[in-house]
C-alpha cells in the first residue's frame, strides 16, 4: 500500500501517487510539473527537492487548483483514489482496526500512509468511498468535520 507502489488514475493515464504528488506543487516561482508524473518516485522526490522555485503556494493537477488547508488533504485524496479500484479486495481481506507507518516522522512530514489508509477504510465501512475520491472538496469537507 506504497505510494511508491500505487498509481492514481488521471485523464492522461495511470502513473505512481508519489509521482503525482510531487509533479503536482505549485511553487512561488515554478510549477507544477506534470513532466515528472512518469518518473520514478524517488526521482520525482528528489527533482523536487532541488527546485529552487519559493514556497509552496498550492497543488494543480489536470487544470484544477488544490489548496494547502488541511494540511493532509490534498495527498490522502490522491492515496484513497489509488485504492478505489481495489476497495473490494480490501474489504474482503482487511480486517484491522489500527495500521501504522513506520517510515512516518511526525517531526518532518505531514503526509501518513497509515492514516490515509484508514480514512479510506472509515470512507468505504460508511458507503462514502465513491463521492469522496470523485471529489476533493467532497473529501475536504469530510476531513474538517470533528
Amino acid at each position: 500500500m506504497s505510494a511508491f507502489s500505487l498509481n492514481v488514475l488521471l485523464n492522461t493515464g495511470k502513473f505512481p501517487l508519489e509521482s503525482v504528488y510531487q509533479g503536482s506543487k505549485t511553487f512561488e516561482r515554478r510549477g507544477p510539473f506534470p513532466e515528472i508524473f512518469r518518473m520514478a518516485p524517488r526521482e520525482a522526490k528528489r527533482f523536487i527537492r532541488e527546485v529552487d522555485a519559493g514556497n509552496l503556494v498550492r497543488f494543480e493537477l489536470e487544470g484544477d487548483y488544490f489548496p494547502l488547508s488541511p494540511k493532509n488533504a490534498f495527498y490522502d485524496w490522491l492515496y484513497i483514489r489509488s485504492l478505489v479500484e481495489h476497495a473490494d479486495w480490501i474489504e474482503k481481506n482487511v480486517h484491522y482496526d489500527g495500521f501504522t507507518d513506520i517510515e512516518f516522522n511526525p517531526a518532518k512530514q505531514v503526509n501518513c500512509q497509515a492514516r490515509a489508509f484508514a480514512e479510506f477504510l472509515s470512507l468505504l465501512s460508511r458507503s462514502k468511498l465513491k463521492e469522496a475520491a470523485g471529489d476533493f472538496y467532497v473529501f475536504a469537507d469530510m476531513l474538517n468535520v470533528v
